[in-house]
């Protein structure tokens, strides 16, 4: 009986073996299943979020930069500012193709928004980049003897300018409006007489 009995133990043993290994494989299964989820929860987050639909709207802007499509270039650069506004190199670049375009304002605009939203580190990068279109507008206007237009993209930069280049500037442009307008007046003397 004693063969018996063991015989009877093993046949109860196996459907509690195979109970235990089928338990395992379904708690195996469901963990899988609950790292696949978060795993793909990650990644939704990560591909919709902004730092990535930022990243990607850089990437589309460089690209059309490159291909000379501006106006498109300008809309993804746009683009990533609403979804980060730390983005130096989008304040740049959207100012250089304003600047090309011959609107100093605009452009004089965005780098002053630059200031308010970029890291401290990258605050000198848009400094240069706005006295720069300044100086490129103030140039271009001067060209054209439009001293009004030069006098309000001074004010426009009053505060982003220190006091020296300011008052420097201002006193400048008296002058050649002064000196201009004496050519003026001397030309059409010339032309009466």
């Amino acid at each position: 009986t004693s063969k018996k009995a063991k015989k009877e133990k093993v046949k109860k043993q196996k459907p509690q073996k195979e109970k235990k290994k089928s338990k395992g494989k379904i708690i195996f299964l469901l963990i899988l299943l609950v790292l696949l989820l978060a795993g793909g929860g990650v990644a939704v987050w990560y591909f919709t979020g902004d730092d990535f639909n930022s990243q990607r709207n850089m990437q589309l802007a460089e690209e059309c930069f490159a291909d000379g499509e501006k106006k498109d270039a300008l809309k993804y650069y746009k683009e990533a500012l609403k979804r980060d506004e730390t983005l130096t190199d989008a304040y740049t670049k959207i100012a250089d193709i304003y600047l090309e375009e011959g609107k100093y304002e605009d452009a004089i605009e965005i780098l002053q928004d630059g200031l308010k939203d970029v890291a401290d580190a990258d605050k000198q990068t848009i400094q240069s980049a706005l006295e720069a279109a300044y100086n490129t507008g103030a140039t271009q206007y001067k060209k054209e003897n439009d001293f009004d237009a030069v006098f309000a993209l001074l004010e426009m930069v009053k505060e982003n300018l220190d006091e020296s280049k300011y008052t420097s500037d201002k006193t400048t442009l008296y002058i050649a409006k002064s000196d201009a307008k004496l050519a003026e007046n001397d030309f059409y003397g010339a032309l009466t007489v």
